[in-house]
This record gives structure tokens, sequence and C-alpha cells, in this order.
């Protein structure tokens, strides 16, 4: 077999197809770029070695006389970039295997995976056919969640995670989506079991809202908040509950429903209802551990004047052994008493005169406290009063039955 080869003093220069010989070898020495080729069955010129290493191709400037371009097979470590590409000439173009790093049917990775961050729109790492949905960073230290080209969740440098929103508020968790299965359903469901090491409390669910900075404003911080949606034109809702205690909580030493701890003080209230719907107890209602079901006071048989305290159990009886007058309480006492109460809301209270002659009670108003209607409870029997606040220190009472 004849051995032909290029001139050694000349770089890059390489033979052409039709110089050479069927199965004829050629060689480059040129230290520059050396190489050793042969001829295909296609009549292409095949490189077989040895790999050029550069920031540009190999061949970018042929030798005169040579072949212009590359040849089939030749190999390519390009370094023009700080992650090198290893790349091999087709004979039409550069291939490279750059952007695949595990095999189709399956692998083993033994160093670290990284893609490019991306967006809600084109997430850096999605999924074959669909390539607006998957994982992507929008920021440093933050992963998010995209769907259809929009953002869904997102887990931010400080832990906190965001639901359904771009993730912008310091804490934001909200769900919308559409709830479904064969039985019922739940929005947001949490079953655990305690562990024998927790010894103190368990918490199912808990809120701790902050502000910061310390100059911060907002309108109200609501912990938990129930809105009624749309009900569909074909639905019916038998039964609505804002909260719901079931029967069987009722297992532990002390069992509460609805507990609330604050203390008694100026526009804190442990229960409000701002609705004007009537509010109902099945049971009874107490205060101090006491019910409030309606008690008899102490008799007094001689004028008196009442205090907020010798109504509020709800009846005031006597039993008088000549006509007496209960003078009402002044307005400065029963706003002391009924902090809670507010201009236009009432109380009711009764009062029972057990005297068996002709012997009347009557009421008389007060300082800042008025009447109105027939203040006279005749013997054996009894009469209902309303008294309602008007404004503060002001209160009338009315006889309404």
């Amino acid at each position: 077999m004849a051995l032909q080869h290029l001139r050694s003093s000349t770089a890059d220069k390489r033979p052409t197809p039709g110089a050479m010989s069927d199965g004829q070898l050629a060689m480059n020495t040129n230290l520059a770029s050396p190489g050793l080729f042969f001829k295909d069955s296609n009549g292409d010129s095949v490189k077989i070695g040895p790999v050029h290493v550069g920031t540009t191709a190999p061949n970018a400037t042929p030798g005169a006389g040579g072949q212009a371009g590359n040849s089939k097979g030749e190999q390519w470590l390009d370094t023009s970039s700080s992650r090198y590409v290893f790349k091999i000439w087709d004979g039409t173009a550069w291939r490279t295997e750059d952007g695949e790093f595990v095999n189709a049917s399956g692998d083993l990775m033994t160093g670290a995976l990284g893609v490019i961050a991306g967006a809600a729109a084109t997430p850096g790492l999605y999924f074959s056919g669909d390539t607006n949905t998957g994982i992507y960073s929008p920021s440093a230290d933050t992963l998010a969640v995209s769907t259809g080209g929009s953002e869904r969740m997102r887990t931010r440098s400080d832990g906190n995670i965001g639901i359904g929103s771009a993730g912008s508020a310091a804490v934001t968790l909200y769900n919308q989506g559409t709830i479904g299965g064969a039985a019922t359903a739940y929005g947001v469901w949490t079953q655990s079991t305690i562990q024998s090491d927790v010894t103190t409390a368990a918490i199912g669910y808990a809120t701790s809202l902050s502000t910061t900075p310390a100059s911060f404003a907002v309108t109200g911080l609501q912990h938990y908040s129930a809105n009624q949606g749309s009900l569909g034109a074909g639905s019916t809702v038998t039964s609505q509950y804002g909260f719901i205690a079931s029967a069987n909580l009722n297992g532990a030493t002390n069992n509460y429903g609805f507990f609330s701890n604050l203390a008694s003080s100026a526009n804190d209230w442990n229960f409000y209802a701002a609705g004007t719907a009537p509010s109902y107890f099945a049971g009874d209602i107490r205060t101090n551990g006491a019910s409030t079901k309606n008690t008899v006071a102490t008799d007094s048989a001689t004028a008196v004047t009442l205090t907020a305290a010798s109504i509020i159990d709800g009846i005031r009886s006597g039993t008088p052994t000549a006509s007496i007058n209960y003078t009402l309480p002044t307005g400065a006492n029963l706003e002391a008493a009924f902090q809670d109460l507010q201009s236009g809301q009432s109380f009711e209270w009764s009062v029972i005169n057990r005297a068996s002659v002709t012997f009347n009670i009557t009421l008389v108003a007060n300082t800042n406290h008025t009447v109105f209607g027939n203040m006279v409870t005749v013997p054996a029997s009894s009469a209902v009063f309303l008294t309602r606040k008007s404004a503060t220190d002001t209160f009338v009472t009315y006889r309404i039955g």
C-alpha cells in the first residue's frame, strides 16, 4: 500500500480526496495541526486523529493547495468559553453532545445537574412537549413552579411559600382550584398522629401575623376568614358553616368548641357578632362560671336606688309593705358596668311584685337615665323592661311587657 502525505513543513494543509487513491493514507506532520487521513467509500476525506484543542475550529485557515473546510469524523475540543465543548464534524456541521446529560433510557449521574434559571413561560426544567410547564428560579435562592406559562407556587429564600400568586407578599397561602372526588371534599385537610414526645400542646393549625417595619400600617389582620363564593344556579346547599366543632370534640378533661382568652380592656372582645341576625344558643349562657338564666335578686321591701349589679341577673323582686319607688341606676353606673354595650344596644330585665295587697313598685328616672311608658308593677304580678343605651353614659328604659 502506498503512503501519501503532505509536506511536513506546511500547517493546515490537508489532502484533497481526488488526489488520494482508495485505501491510501495521508499524513500532516506539522506540529501546529497534525493529522492522519483516509478516503472512505463515499469519496470523502476522513480524519482519524488526533483531537484538535483550541479556541477556533481546526483548518479555519486552510493551507494553499489543500482541502478547505473539515474532514468527516474530525474531533475538536472547543475551549473558546469557560465551559469546554467536545464537537465532531459529520460532513455538514459540527455536532455536539452539549445538553445531553443522561441516556434517554435512564442513567446514573455522579455530578451536579445545572440548568438555566428560566421564567414562568419558559421554565429551566420542563417536560417533553410542554415547554411552559415546569420548575424555574425567578431570583436567587428562590424556586417556583409554573403551569401553562403562569406561576402557581413559589418557595422564597426565607422559607415562605406562595401558592396561586406571584409570591411577592411576605406570606402568601392562597388556594384557587376546583375540589372534586367521590366523597366528602376538603380544600385543606390535616390528619396527624401526635407522637409520645409531645407533652405540652399539639396544634393542628396556627397563624401568627406580624407587621414590619414598625411604621407598617394595615387596616386589619384576618387570621381566619370565611367567605362564600358563587353557588351554581342548579346547586343546593342545605347548611353552610363558617366554623364548626363536631359533637365528638369531647374526649379531653376540658373541651372548648371556641376558646378566646382576651383580658377585659376597651375595644377588646372575646366574642363579637357585628351582624344584625339573631344569635342562637341551645345551651345555657354563663358568665364567670355562673349561669345567666334569670335568677331572683335580693328582695327590696323599701324604696331603693338600683345599681347595674342589682339588675344584671335579669330579675328584680320586692315584697313591699307600702307603695315604693325603685330609682333606676344612673347612666354613669350602667356605662361602667356594661363597658361592652354599644350605642343602640339594649338588654331586658324584669320586676316581680310579691305583695299580696295594693302596694305598687314604680321605676323612676335618674341622672342620664330616662323612662318611657308605664313604670308601675302592681301586686302579685311582674313587668318586663328594656334598657337601651342611646349614647355614652345615657340610657332610657321602656316598659315592654
